[in-house]
């Protein structure tokens, strides 16, 4: 059985720009944070950042399938910009 692969859009959390990116659903959310800096997609912040899908927080250890309505195949992400420190 194939893992089922999603298209993940990621809003920065101060401009427009949108990050696109084909994933696994089972990625978990902490995973995202090496994606957006391999991408120098935000600066690197210590513990890292939190992500929001439909002004919900996401749990880092939650996967991205947990918030994937069903019959869908993408992901719209706020990336939250308070550093989970923060939060």
């Amino acid at each position: 059985m194939t893992e089922k692969t999603i298209t993940v859009r990621l809003r920065h959390p101060e401009s427009d720009a949108v990050l696109t990116a084909a994933l696994p659903a089972d990625t978990r959310f902490e995973a995202l944070n090496a994606l957006l800096y391999e991408h120098d997609f935000v600066f690197a912040q210590k513990p890292g950042y939190a992500f929001l899908i439909a002004g919900h927080l996401c749990s880092a250890r939650h996967r991205l399938s947990d918030y994937l309505p069903d019959g869908a195949d993408e992901l719209d992400i706020q990336i939250f910009g308070t550093p989970q420190i923060m939060v």
